[in-house]
Parts: structure tokens; C-alpha cells; sequence
């Protein structure tokens, strides 16, 4: 068992332990029978959690391995010793999949840990979660950069156009949807000419023109601009931060997972030098594709988020 606890707070536990049905909480400060050596664990306080008090943890039972703690350069080099570690152990300990699980404290800490699993072809599954490049933020503004790179993607027009919300509801959309079939042109297109939508209200025939033209913005930032800096100007345009903060906690949860894309695509711009926005995008639709196609198989590798 592997703990990552990067930055962890002591209130996110208390409202994981009243939320949460799939992470197991022990109360008296214990960790399970094995999942450390028969000494104490010792003090245990993260940076920040001090007003919390230290916790000391013990083992509730005998044997099993000694803690071994790992000072990490960031996400990615975190994941990687995660991915070396259960490698290692399976070629030389013997062990199944199913017997290693990894816990991390909050869900945007599972990306760097599923594309170091990817990497590796380490099958895995997660409990309590979804995949982090399935998740409903992280769709909304994939759709935007789909939308950009392809202006003919009528699929991520239809998403990216309804987040957040511009007072454009299905009837509208699916007359837009019928000029666009007529005409023969992509919705994008359809959308920044008003005239072909006489039978909308005028209200909506703006706000799809405005949207248009804010697409074409960023098409024409793209030519210049990083994914993740063109990442940041579409949540600042869009005001979607905002959009995630009126949903509450867990809106700021998501907000945490926006953060992290964005985290991903710079280590892909500065991994891949060239093309780097065409690459981040494709890594994140074969990611999809592999998801889908393979949803109803039961790997036996665990994260608990």
C-alpha cells in the first residue's frame, strides 16, 4: 500500500470521513493490521496542520514493512517512483496487481498517477472516482481546445457551447443544427452567420455569433500560444472558475482538477517541444477512446480517491 499525501490537510479528512463511503477511516489513529512495522509510526503532522494537532500513528497489529517516506521533485516525479515501485515489486516479490493500492488525499492528484500507469501499461482501476480526463470539468474544456483545433467538430461545439450556461437551450441548438445540415457547414460556421437563423430570437442569434467569434479568437491565438496559456485564457474568458465556485465544494474540488490539466499540459509542451497543443489534445482523446472501449473490464489495479 502506497500513500501519497502531497499537501495534505487535516479537514479534508474529516469531510472525506463524513462523505465518503469508499475510503475507510481508522478513528484512533491506527493504521491497519500490516501496513507498517510493529514500532510506531511516530508524530505525524503536515505542513500547515499544525492548528489540527500532530496525530500519532500506530500499527494495530505485528510485522509487515517499515514506513519508508520519500521526498518527491513534484507530481510527475512522485508518480513515477509510485509506477517504479509496483513494477519492482511484482518482478521481484512476486506480487499481483490486486494486491497494491495506492491512496491519495484529493482526486486531482490521480493524473499524474494514471498517465505514469499508462506509460508503464499498468492496468488499473479506480474506487470512489472517475478517470481524470472523464471527468465533467476536464470534458468541458477539452471541448473547447477540440473545438479549436477543429472548427468542423460539431460534438464539441454542442459542448462547449452549453458550458457555461448562455441562455441558448435545446431548441435553439437544434435549429442551429438544421441550418448547419442545409447549408452544409460545421455549426461553428452556421453560428457566426445570424442570417441563416431567422427563427431564433434575436438574443440567441448574438450569443452565437459572440461565441463564434470567440472561437475564432482563440483559433488565432493558438498559432503563437502554449496550450496551457491558451488553457488559462479560455478559463478567464469563459469565467468558468466562477461557474465551479457557485456549485460549492465541490465545485472547488473540480476547480483543483482545472488546475491540473492545466499542470499536464505544460509538462507536455515541455516534453514535446514541437506540436506540443496537437499532442495534449491527442494523448487526451486516445486516453478517452481506451477508456470507453475497454470500460467494462475489471483490471485488478486499485486507487482510492
Amino acid at each position: 500500500m502506497v500513500l501519497v499525501w502531497r499537501g495534505g490537510k487535516f479537514e479534508t479528512s474529516l469531510i472525506s470521513r463524513r462523505t465518503s463511503r469508499t475510503q475507510r477511516c481508522w478513528g484512533e489513529e491506527k493504521l491497519p493490521q500490516g501496513a507498517v512495522g510493529s514500532s510506531s509510526l511516530g508524530s505525524w503532522s503536515s505542513p500547515g496542520t499544525r492548528s489540527a494537532g500532530a496525530k500519532t500513528l500506530h500499527a494495530s497489529g505485528t510485522g509487515g514493512e517499515r514506513v519508508t517516506v520519500v521526498s518527491a521533485l513534484d507530481e510527475r516525479d512522485e508518480a513515477d517512483f509510485v509506477t517504479e515501485e509496483i513494477v519492482t515489486r511484482r518482478s521481484q516479490a512476486n506480487r499481483l496487481l490486486r494486491d497494491l493500492s495506492v491512496l491519495y488525499r484529493t482526486n486531482s492528484q490521480s493524473r499524474a498517477l494514471e498517465e505514469a500507469f499508462r506509460k508503464r501499461a499498468i492496468a488499473y482501476r479506480l474506487v470512489g472516482s472517475v478517470r481524470f480526463y472523464d471527468r465533467r470539468e476536464i470534458r468541458d474544456l477539452m471541448s473547447y481546445l477540440k473545438l479549436v483545433a477543429n472548427p468542423n467538430d460539431d460534438e464539441a461545439f454542442r459542448r462547449a457551447v452549453a458550458v457555461p450556461k448562455r441562455g441558448m437551450g435545446d431548441t435553439t441548438i437544434e435549429a442551429l443544427a438544421a441550418a448547419a445540415r442545409e447549408e452544409r457547414i460545421p455549426m461553428l460556421a452556421a453560428a457566426a452567420r445570424p442570417g441563416l437563423l431567422p427563427a431564433i430570437r434575436a438574443s440567441a442569434r448574438t450569443g452565437l455569433a459572440e461565441f463564434a467569434a470567440m472561437i475564432l479568437r482563440f483559433r488565432a491565438r493558438a498559432q503563437d500560444a502554449a496550450v496551457d496559456e491558451l488553457l488559462r485564457e479560455i478559463v478567464l474568458e469563459i469565467r468558468y472558475d466562477d461557474h465551479l465556485k457557485a456549485e460549492g465544494p465541490e465545485g472547488i474540488e473540480r476547480l483543483e482538477n482545472v488546475r491540473e490539466l492545466i499542470t499536464g499540459a505544460i509538462v507536455t509542451q515541455r516534453s514535446k517541444m514541437h506540436e506540443g497543443d496537437r499532442i495534449f489534445i491527442g494523448q487526451v482523446f486516445i486516453v478517452r477512446v481506451s477508456t470507453n472501449k475497454h470500460k467494462d473490464a475489471r483490471p485488478n489495479r486499485n486507487l482510492f480517491g
